[in-house]
């Protein structure tokens, strides 16, 4: 199969969401590895022991905005610390189901995020995004 990317990071404290959003992205083909956290925490610490290793990190995460503890801007801040080099490779999309126009103003507004998309996912949504990376970005694969 010709996969989009390689690989995408999931991250959302509902399982059943990343069950949802991995059966889709498995279906269209988008990315060859999906990666899944329940986390904003566990994804940091999977970044982490990957820069670590010297492993690839991901070229695409797909971030919830609401989720207890840290949440999803509590991960962009502490993605943002990272080095120029990773936050230039990985692109992030957040998703969201909030009606929250405060979230997606705050979301629009970080620089590291480069679209918002309703959840779950569904294979338009994941056609779209190829379309538009392909155009717009640039994913090395």
């Amino acid at each position: 199969m010709n996969y989009f990317i390689d690989t995408v990071l999931l991250i959302d404290d509902n399982d059943i969401e990343n069950i949802i959003n991995k059966k889709f992205i498995e279906a269209v083909g988008f990315a060859r590895n999906i990666i899944t956290v329940q986390s904003a925490e566990d994804a940091l610490e999977y970044l982490f022991n990957q820069i670590k290793k010297n492993k690839e990190i991901p070229e695409l995460i797909f971030l919830d905005i609401r989720m207890p503890m840290d949440d999803g801007f509590d991960f962009l801040a502490s993605f943002e610390m990272l080095n120029e080099t990773i936050k230039c490779k990985t692109k992030i999309v957040m998703l969201t189901s909030s009606l929250d126009d405060r979230d997606i103003a705050k979301a629009k507004g970080n620089k590291l995020v480069r679209f918002i998309l309703e959840k779950p996912l569904s294979f338009e949504t994941l056609d779209d995004l190829r379309k538009t990376l392909n155009v717009n970005e640039t994913l090395d694969v």
